[in-house]
């Protein structure tokens, strides 16, 4: 929908991925020809906006199935999750933020950022010079999450961090 904002986001460095096409919650529920079809769509929409590629997928929502996974994975994606948010969601209901989130942070933390043009997108935008500062105030460096994956620093999962897995 923000062609634009992705052409900027890659020229200022960052990394973007595929979220699927239509950013369904039910991604995980879709049949594994459907599944193609969103993430061929997506990338299309990425490369289309910004001569750029990815192989990184991000499931909408952070919902995922083992065969969607696995389908993924069969399709060159490494799917990427996060350890932190400062949202914190309820069903049925917009996010809030919640800057204390950020002190669950550990070497090797994907933090979750949402840019979109929803409430949650506005809250990162008004946020992010406090989110940065306190993150680096912490000793942290910000990667990209390619820059991350190629330092070879193990990946903090909920459950501890986790030596890095190479995507075939």
């Amino acid at each position: 929908l923000y062609p634009e904002m992705a052409r900027q986001i890659v020229q200022r460095g960052h990394a973007l991925g595929n979220e699927g096409f239509s950013h369904t919650r039910l991604l995980p529920l879709l049949s594994p020809s459907s599944l193609k079809r969103e993430t061929e769509l997506g990338s299309q929409a990425i490369y289309g906006a910004t001569g750029a590629t990815s192989n990184l997928f991000r499931p909408p929502s952070g919902y995922k199935t083992p065969w969607m996974l696995e389908e993924l994975r069969q399709k060159g994606y490494l799917v990427v999750m996060w350890d932190v948010s400062p949202y914190t969601w309820a069903p049925l209901k917009t996010s809030s933020f919640n800057m204390s989130n950020l002190e669950k942070a550990k070497p090797g933390s994907i933090v979750l950022l949402r840019a979109a043009r929803d409430k949650a997108g506005w809250e990162t935008e008004s946020n992010l010079p406090q989110i940065i500062e306190a993150l680096q105030d912490r000793g942290y460096r910000l990667v990209t999450v390619p820059q991350l994956l190629a330092s070879g620093q193990g990946i903090a999962l909920p459950d501890g961090i986790q030596p890095q897995i190479e995507s075939k």
